[in-house]
């Protein structure tokens, strides 16, 4: 057991659900440290203006590399986003996965949050965690107004309670 404290990623969480989620490390605190990860323009700058650190720290194509495969990366994309957009290349999908996996490592990231999980980089980053052994906390809203659920198997159809 190690004396520092979790690190719980919070993945690519949207502008609405943003000062939830990024008020949510001042309640977790000490314990919990939340790590953000976010592409969107918007969402970084919100984080920044706020004084929270942001991942990945530059914008700027990493030159990181993975070892994933064709096969398991598109596994990773998921059904429902080939359907939506098509197959097309990889080589994007690929290059955030390289950037995901860094995080992950470099973070030392014990759990990943998402909401919902469904589009591509959500489903990149829950790949990676699991494949890692890094158990994924999947956020939706409540079955009842004004409630959350929380599911370490998925949310809708994927969640433990269907």
């Amino acid at each position: 057991m190690t004396d520092r404290p979790l690190n719980l990623a919070i993945f690519d969480m949207g502008l609405l659900k943003a000062p939830f989620f990024l008020g949510l490390r001042e309640h977790l605190a000490p314990t919990i440290h939340c790590l953000y990860w976010s592409r969107r323009l918007m969402m970084r700058r919100y984080a920044q203006s706020a004084d929270i650190t942001i991942f990945p720290t530059s914008l700027a194509e990493p030159r990181l590399k993975t070892r994933i495969g064709d096969a398991e990366l598109r596994a990773a994309i998921g059904i429902k986003e080939q359907r939506l957009r098509g197959a097309g290349s990889l080589d994007q999908p690929r290059r955030r996965y390289a950037e995901i996996e860094d995080f992950l490592d470099s973070q030392a990231v014990d759990a990943l949050l998402v909401w919902n999980g469904s589009n591509k980089l959500l489903s990149l980053a829950i790949h990676a965690a699991k494949r890692r052994g890094i158990p994924v906390v999947f956020a939706e809203h409540g079955y009842f107004p004004g409630t959350m659920q929380l599911d370490l198997e998925g949310v809708n159809q994927a969640s433990s309670l269907t």
